[in-house]
């Protein structure tokens, strides 16, 4: 199910979400109808595979599988500081929204260059970390949703039953284990 997010500016694209019962990656259109993709230009090897993800090229759980390796962008709130780019706190605050349904959703994003336009509409949020999306789930609480790319031509949402199944799939995975897929 596709839920829209309360955005300051409302992305007007597809966007595309796990379902973990079809492991395929299905089209979910917010707010309106899209307008014609303009060419997406990949800047990374991450990028490259959600395009293809996205197009068919690759499978959906061969790229969820590779996902969990690539480092993602995480905006986070930064401090006010005289000292430019310094952070006087250890604890970093990530860029969460609620959806209709109040599920937290968290924002992410395949570079640092990808956020600069998202988060113009959230000032307090001029920092950021790049880490393995592996990391990044390791400590994501329950009940966590997740959107890479939100407002851009190629992105991923995933619902908070399919970030809790890839949280399983990676721990396993940290273990050593065949991760599980499927409901």
């Amino acid at each position: 199910m596709c839920r829209p997010f309360f955005f300051a500016k409302p992305p007007r694209i597809i966007q595309f979400i796990y379902v973990p019962n079809f492991c395929t990656l299905v089209p979910c259109y917010r707010y309106t109808k899209p307008e014609p993709m303009q060419e997406f230009t990949p800047h990374n090897d991450l990028e490259q595979q959600l395009l293809d993800a996205q197009q068919g090229k690759l499978g959906s759980e061969t790229f969820m599988t590779q996902l969990l390796d690539h480092q993602l962008f995480m905006p986070v709130e930064d401090e006010a500081s005289e000292i430019q780019g310094f952070q006087r706190s250890t604890k970093a605050n990530p860029l969460t929204l609620e959806d209709e349904d109040g599920t937290r959703v968290l924002i992410l994003f395949t570079s640092p260059e990808r956020a600069k336009v998202f988060v113009e509409d959230f000032p307090a949020y001029r920092g950021g970390l790049l880490s393995e999306f592996s990391w990044i789930l390791e400590r994501v609480g329950s009940g966590i949703a997740i959107a890479i790319n939100p407002g851009l031509e190629v992105g991923l949402d995933l619902e908070a039953d399919s970030v809790a199944q890839l949280v399983q799939m990676n721990a396993a995975r940290q273990q050593g284990q065949e991760p599980q897929t499927g409901a």
